[in-house]
């Protein structure tokens, strides 16, 4: 339904490609107790035990707690091997740069080619 919201209008559907994720996760957790009214009289209204509504609030954060934290704990990195892919990274991070300074190099010679 949310999705059905946002996709009404151009500035919306940025929102909607940019902001929001694949994946849902909470920030917050909001939980509320659910009611019922009752069929033979509808001005009567049954709420639900709040001790149950604590449970379900629980197992949800829970569960969504440990999806979110996942990332981070999936594969344990030795400090050594930590450094080592540092600084690769380093390293790699620099011939990129080297590389991107002779594109702009050639674009300009090749700019000043038609110019003249």
């Amino acid at each position: 339904m949310l999705l059905k919201l946002l996709s009404t209008c151009k500035v919306n559907q940025y929102i909607q490609n940019k902001l929001i994720p694949n994946t849902f996760t909470r920030s917050y957790w909001r939980e509320v107790i659910r009611y019922t009214p009752n069929p033979k009289n509808p001005s009567q209204i049954q709420f639900e035990d709040p001790t149950v509504m604590a449970m379900r609030s629980a197992r949800a954060q829970s569960a969504e707690g440990l999806l979110r934290r996942q990332a981070k704990y999936v594969r344990y990195e030795k400090p050594w091997m930590e450094r080592k892919r540092m600084k690769m990274v380093r390293k790699y991070k620099a011939m990129e740069k080297g590389v991107n300074d002779l594109k702009v190099y050639v674009k300009f010679v090749q700019d000043a080619k038609k110019s003249f």
